[in-house]
């Protein structure tokens, strides 16, 4: 219960959205199940005008080179899903840009991003994401550990579904548990 409190402090939620998990790979996997495992969210997430054809893939945006936790989960569900692979930014503007961008262009049902591209440090703005991820219907999972307990974090602002944390980074913790917001 102390774990779960100060950790909702520091993302702004209330403890009892927190869940104790081993790892965040294990996170999203639970993520993966319950949402792809879920007839009726599969069928709430098509457009309307596809709604009476045979079910399409679902589509899962994930960035380029990402920690194999944002990818493995997904990848049991390879027959339901199409994966949209944002590329690493040429430019200045930077991940965000190119997330919005295939948000807007690419009719995604997941969005699976980090705070901070683990290989580089880049910055995704989460408050852009996650206000377009909420007027369009599109469900935004959260990887927390690379910036979570060194970075701000309001759960709230960034209109996440789910943020899984493992707490060996910035949380100072032991390894083997994560903290899922949900």
């Amino acid at each position: 219960d102390e774990i779960r409190s100060i950790f909702s402090q520091i993302i702004h939620a209330s403890p009892k959205d927190i869940a104790i998990v081993p790892s965040t790979g294990f996170a999203m996997s639970l993520v993966a199940h319950n949402l792809f495992r879920n007839v009726s969210y599969r069928a709430s997430r098509r457009s309307k005008n596809d709604r009476n054809d045979p079910p399409n893939k679902l589509k899962v945006l994930i960035l380029q080179d990402e920690m194999a936790s944002e990818v493995y989960a997904w990848q049991e569900f390879r027959d339901q899903i199409e994966f949209v692979i944002v590329p690493h930014p040429q430019s200045d503007s930077g991940w965000t840009k190119l997330i919005l961008q295939c948000l807007e262009n690419e009719n995604i049902t997941v969005c699976c991003v980090p705070q901070v591209h683990w290989s580089d440090g880049s910055y995704i703005d989460l408050k852009l994401v996650g206000h377009y991820c909420k007027l369009h219907n599109v469900t935004l999972v959260v990887d927390g550990t690379q910036s979570v307990g060194v970075m701000p974090m309001n759960v709230d602002e960034i209109q996440c579904d789910v943020l899984a944390c493992s707490v060996h980074k910035w949380l100072l913790g032991p390894h083997g548990m994560s903290l899922v917001y949900i």
